[in-house]
């Protein structure tokens, strides 16, 4: 009887050890996003308002710095400034992390010509 304690006791342990893990490693990209997202924490100078991935390792951004708001071209074999951009002109332009993922993800799909997942429900209930 003793043993079987013993054996629980160690399996427990064990799953509390690897939940405490999970947590630690959840916090901890928690904590390491925020430095790296857009619009994040910076040395305030430079900002960047968005990022739109063009290929691989290519991307272009929108940045303020030292007033201006510039389009810079990002490529492994290094960066380049486009144009400088009116600030009036731009919308306000959301953060991804305000951004809810399904609002997002709709508006792709109908950007695309897709159906939605609710869309497709009323489709299927009109065949049967």
């Amino acid at each position: 009887m003793g043993e079987e304690i013993k054996g629980v006791l160690s399996i427990l342990m064990i799953l509390a050890l690897f939940i405490g893990v999970l947590f630690l490693a959840y916090y901890t990209t928690r904590l390491v996003g925020k430095r790296f997202t857009l619009g994040g924490p910076s040395g305030g100078q430079i900002k960047v308002l968005d990022r739109l991935p063009v290929g691989q390792d290519k991307a272009l951004l929108i940045v303020q710095v030292a007033g201006k708001t510039l389009l810079i071209g990002v490529a492994p074999h290094g960066m380049a400034t486009l144009c400088e951009l009116d600030p009036d002109r731009l919308e306000e332009i959301p953060l991804a992390a305000e951004a809810p993922f399904m609002a997002v993800f709709k508006d792709m799909l109908k950007n695309r010509g897709m159906k939605g997942p609710e869309q497709r429900k009323g489709t299927d209930d009109e065949g049967k």
